[in-house]
């Protein structure tokens, strides 16, 4: 039979990996559609940067048209190439989806190396509202796991309380040390 405190553990972790996983598609979507055009100065004003990469130009994950070494997009598949002209660079998406990830828990566990970076003004306002994201749920899940591991040591804990309270009983009532040892002794070993 398995305690209910491990399957509250699993089912954080799993809550935390979930996240992780959200939070590193939404970051890849986020970059994708800044290279499609899709958040420009005619969609979203506010966030639009006159700057015309994303993080995935830092990684080379994506290539401007005009990067490309000998002049010519590489072995790519026709539908590749991004409206703005910028070539999806044949990176497996396990790459991108690692560099993601990587960002993700970096963020979500607070460590933040900074070596992933946001460079538009959307990608700054979207990894601000995943820090804080991050640090709420950071905060939330280590407490709680306390909590279920206070849980799972609950029965220790009552049974020293009893034994602090027949220790207590038997010096009231002035009985010898050794017997005291004795007693103390033997109820520990049958909890045991």
């Amino acid at each position: 039979r398995i305690r209910a405190a491990y399957l509250d553990i699993l089912r954080f972790l799993s809550g935390i990996l979930l996240s992780i996983h959200f939070l590193s598609c939404l970051f890849h979507l986020l970059g994708v559609l800044e290279l499609m055009g899709e958040i420009s100065p005619g969609n979203m004003a506010v966030m639009w940067s006159d700057k015309e990469a994303s993080w995935l130009h830092q990684y080379n994950l994506v290539q401007r048209a005009d990067e490309v070494s000998d002049g010519r997009p590489p072995k790519v598949h026709e539908d590749s190439t991004l409206p703005n002209g910028d070539v999806d660079v044949p990176v497996p998406k396990w790459t991108k989806y690692l560099y993601s990830t990587y960002w993700a828990i970096t963020t979500v566990t607070t460590i933040g190396y900074g070596d992933i970076t946001p460079v538009t003004n959307a990608e700054l306002v979207f990894v601000c509202v995943a820090e804080l994201l991050g640090m709420f749920m950071f905060v939330y899940t280590t407490n709680s796991v306390s909590a279920l591991l206070r849980g799972l040591d609950a029965k220790r804990t009552a049974f020293q309380e009893h034994l602090d309270r027949i220790q207590e009983y038997m010096e009231a009532r002035k009985i010898p040390a050794e017997l005291q040892k004795r007693v103390v002794k033997y109820l520990t070993f049958i909890n045991s």
